[in-house]
């Protein structure tokens, strides 16, 4: 009995000074109703959350409470004609990459078109084309090689008769033909363009020819690509008197 007695007043001491202990506690300073709360005034909105007084936007948002809708597009750049959307580019073939900046390698490079824009109406030598003179122009048609005794391209250029130097002379070629050569080395054969003029009963005469770029040169993000893959580009001689265009067209 008399154990009884001791074990209940030490229960209700211990009890009495918990309880003291519990009204002795100060407020909780963290609460978001204590105004000393640096949190207590301010409200996130759109799922943002407060600490130390400063809102913490989710992606998307910003301002001072998060209720401004940022656009996702506002620091994308994207290159070579891409669009944003929703914070990311589409890219227009054949550019790749996060803003458009990557050019894809071709498979393969084919001439689609020859164009002659300029040339002289005499020779290095400052003499007539064989059989013209200052009236009569030659008959011209071009070829496409990589060397004297490949003549895959050569074959099958309509024939510009009495071609005027002031005007652009084009030539389709259909379908076009591909110009990405290997010689025996393995490395690749840049093609060379020529000029003949071929006179009646006479034979043909070279009258120009000049190098093009290899196909490893090609494509250039420099210059627009077309919605069918197409590309133009420009050679002038190193005289500045032959001037031509190339349409090339890529193939993935």
């Amino acid at each position: 009995m008399h154990k009884t007695v001791i074990m209940k007043q030490t229960l209700y001491v211990t009890a009495i000074a918990v309880c003291m202990a519990m009204v002795s506690c100060k407020k909780d300073t963290t609460s978001p109703d204590d105004p000393s709360n640096p949190c207590a005034s301010i409200t996130c909105q759109n799922g943002g959350t407060c600490t130390n007084g400063t809102c913490n936007c989710p992606s998307g948002y910003g301002g001072a409470q998060c209720e401004t809708l940022l656009d996702p597009c506002g620091n994308t750049n994207c290159q070579n004609g891409g669009n944003c959307l929703n914070g990311s580019c589409n890219c227009p073939f054949p550019y790749a990459g996060e803003t458009c900046a990557y050019l894809q390698s071709p498979s393969d490079i084919r001439i689609a078109e020859i164009r002659l824009l300029q040339y002289p109406l005499t020779n290095h030598l400052g003499q007539y084309w064989v059989g013209t003179n200052a009236s009569n122009h030659p008959d011209i048609r071009p070829r496409i090689s990589t060397s004297d005794f490949d003549q895959t391209l050569a074959a099958g250029y309509p024939l510009v008769v009495d071609a005027d130097p002031n005007q652009t002379h084009t030539w389709v070629i259909s379908p076009a033909r591909s110009i990405v050569y290997l010689w025996s080395t393995g490395e690749i054969a840049p093609p060379y363009i020529q000029m003949w003029n071929e006179v009646p009963n006479d034979g043909a005469y070279r009258m120009f020819e000049g190098w093009m770029k290899r196909a490893t040169e090609y494509p250039t993000g420099a210059l627009p690509i077309t919605s069918d893959g197409k590309q133009t580009h420009t050679m002038v001689s190193q005289n500045g008197l032959w001037k031509f265009e190339f349409v090339l067209q890529y193939v993935w």
